[in-house]
């Protein structure tokens, strides 16, 4: 795991957050280190996921970054759930397909370049994750990505 150390120099302009080649670099270190609990969110998400995945069907994690949502999903869910994984960076993209890659990711899997703010479809959803996603959706564009989920998610998923 790379260090992230984005923020330790000064800078004379604060920028933007972007999600692009450095951030997905490091971004496992910045959220190991920035968001307490965060393995223990994993897990937990993990052990949920397993209530209500169904075999035969899709798992998404909306704003997947760099797969470790995916990797735990890999050990917790039904061997032929097809695990989809979506987000607007493909520099995470990049980063989660070297991870699942070296991890040996056993179930068929997606991993799908999807602005979350554009209209999109789910199918066959039995389980929907957005961790610590939501609050990177602009509010206009909640309630059309909320009524999607809805849409493509199974009953009693």
């Amino acid at each position: 795991m790379n260090r992230d150390e984005t923020f330790k120099a000064p800078r004379r302009q604060v920028e933007d957050f972007t999600f692009g080649q450095e951030t997905a670099r490091v971004f496992d270190d910045m959220l190991d280190r920035s968001v307490p609990f965060y393995a223990e969110i994993q897990r937990m998400i993990g052990e949920l996921a397993t209530d209500f995945a169904t075999p035969g069907s899709h798992v998404y994690d909306l704003g997947c970054s760099t797969g470790t949502t995916l990797l735990h999903l890999d050990r917790t869910v039904p061997a032929d759930v097809t695990l989809i994984g979506l987000d607007s960076s493909e520099d995470m993209l990049e980063q989660a397909r070297h991870k699942l890659q070296a991890a040996g990711l056993d179930h068929p899997h997606q991993l799908l370049c999807q602005n979350l703010e554009q209209p999109f479809a789910l199918s066959q959803a039995s389980v929907v994750i957005m961790n610590l996603t939501l609050q990177f959706v602009r509010p206009l564009y909640r309630d059309q990505l909320i009524q999607a989920i809805a849409q493509g998610t199974q009953p009693g998923g």
